[in-house]
C-alpha cells in the first residue's frame, strides 16, 4: 500500500499528492471532500493515480480539470485505467491531459450537433489493429457512464491518443502519419486498382513500413537500401508509382521521402500484385 502526502485539493475528485519527492495526481470519487493539505491518504482510498513527470504540465491539467464535469473526468480516467490494464503499461500525464481535453470537446460537439469531418477509414483501423478493440471498449465505457452516444469515429481518435502515449509521440504527429498512410493507400489503389484489396498481408506490411519510415524521417534517421538501382532497373513501373507517391506526399504534407525509402515502398507495391 502506497501512502501520499496531500499537497493540494484540486476538486472533490482530484488531489495533488506527493510521495518520495515525486508529485502525483490522485483521482477518485469524493476523495478530496473534507480532506486538507498536509494530511495523508493511502492508495487504497483512490481509484487511480499517476506520476507527474513534467511539472510544467500541472497548470495545463488544472485548467482542463476546472472546466470539466466530475462525471466526465471519472469516466475518462476509468477508460484510461482500462487501457493501461489491457496494455500492461502506465501512461504518463500527457494522455490524461490530451484525452480529457478531447473527450470534453467531443461531448461539446455532440451536444451542439456539430459534425467534424474525419479522415479515419477502414485502412486506418488496420494500421492500429492492436489498439482497436481497446479503444472501442473505451468509447463504449464512456458512452455508458455518461449516457451519451459518441460516434464510432471517436474510436479512431482514442487510438491516436493511445498510440502517441505508447510511443512518446505528439498526437499531431500520429494523426499526420495516419493521414499520409491513408493517402498512400488511396494513391496506390488508383494506380493499381486490384492490388490493395487483393492482398491483405502485403497491405499490412506496406502500412507497417510506412509507419516506421515516417518515424525515421521525423528523427532524421536514414536507412540504407543497396538495392535501389536494381529495383529501378528490374521493376521500373512500381518504382515510378513509389516515386510519384513520394512527390505527392512532399507536396501535400511537406514530408520528403529519401530514395532508399522509395525503393522499399516500390518493393511493397510490387508484392501487392501477387
Amino acid at each position: 500500500m502506497k501512502e501520499f502526502n496531500i499537497e493540494k485539493i484540486l476538486t472533490h475528485n482530484i488531489i495533488l499528492g506527493s510521495s518520495e519527492d515525486k508529485e502525483f495526481i490522485l483521482i477518485g470519487k469524493g476523495i478530496g471532500f473534507q480532506r486538507k493539505p498536509g494530511s495523508k491518504i493511502s492508495s487504497e482510498s483512490v481509484a487511480s493515480y499517476y506520476i507527474i513527470q513534467n511539472s510544467d504540465k500541472l497548470s495545463e491539467y488544472e485548467k482542463i480539470v476546472f472546466g470539466t464535469a466530475a462525471s466526465v473526468l471519472l469516466a475518462t480516467e476509468k477508460a484510461i485505467k482500462f487501457a493501461e490494464e489491457k496494455l500492461d503499461t502506465v501512461f504518463d500525464e500527457n494522455i490524461h491531459i490530451s484525452l480529457l481535453d478531447h473527450v470534453n470537446f467531443a461531448l461539446f460537439r455532440l451536444e451542439n450537433k456539430l459534425q467534424v469531418g474525419s479522415f479515419l477509414t477502414d485502412e486506418y483501423y488496420l494500421m492500429y489493429s492492436d489498439l482497436y478493440d481497446i479503444a472501442f471498449k473505451m468509447v463504449e465505457s464512456i458512452n455508458s457512464d455518461l449516457d451519451v452516444e459518441l460516434p464510432h469515429s471517436e474510436v479512431g481518435s482514442i487510438i491516436l491518443h493511445m498510440h502517441a502515449a505508447l510511443h512518446k509521440e505528439k498526437v499531431s504527429s500520429t494523426a499526420l502519419y495516419a493521414q499520409i498512410i491513408d493517402y498512400s493507400l488511396t494513391f496506390i489503389q488508383d494506380r493499381l486498382p486490384k492490388a490493395i484489396t487483393s492482398n491483405s498481408i502485403a497491405k499490412a506490411r506496406l502500412i507497417t513500413h510506412l509507419k516506421f519510415a515516417l518515424k525515421r524521417i521525423e528523427s532524421d534517421e536514414v536507412r540504407s537500401n543497396p538495392l535501389v538501382d536494381v529495383i529501378k532497373e528490374k521493376y521500373p513501373e512500381v518504382y515510378e508509382i513509389a516515386a510519384d507517391l513520394s512527390g505527392e506526399i512532399e507536396e501535400r504534407y511537406n514530408v520528403k521521402l529519401p530514395e532508399s525509402e522509395i525503393g522499399y515502398i516500390a518493393l511493397h507495391v510490387y508484392n501487392l500484385q501477387y
